[in-house]
């Protein structure tokens, strides 16, 4: 977010925010201690293997291949007969949907993207 601050309106100099300098410092400085740590994920080529192990309701973060992006969409798994699938909201549907293809299909095609991370909520 500090490195694209003009992506999003709170963060923005032309921002309605009086804080918008102060929160970009603050998010600046998260960010560097967050960077300090390992980024987990699955890569494209082994979620396959892994999608086995997804559970209905695990949180799905498609992780990006844009340097300085770490995540590039967010869904939730929704496992049906063996087959990990994904709700989210569509950006080319403009509202939240079932996808028809399973978090494999979705991922593989795309250069964008280089795997998913599972964040599983307690």
């Amino acid at each position: 977010m500090s490195r694209h601050p003009e992506s999003y309106k709170q963060l923005s100099t032309n921002s309605a925010n009086p804080r918008a300098a102060l929160d970009l410092r603050r998010i600046s400085e998260v960010e560097k201690d967050l960077n300090k740590l390992p980024m987990t994920y699955i890569p494209k080529n082994k979620i396959a293997s892994a999608a086995g192990k997804i559970k209905t309701g695990d949180i799905i973060c498609f992780v990006s291949a844009v340097d300085g992006l770490d995540i590039a969409h967010v869904g939730i798994a929704i496992v049906t007969d063996g087959k990990a699938g994904f709700v989210h909201a569509s950006q080319k549907e403009g509202k939240v949907v079932i996808d028809s293809r399973t978090i494999e299909e979705y991922v593989k095609p795309r250069s964008n993207l280089s795997g998913i991370k599972v964040v599983r909520p307690l």
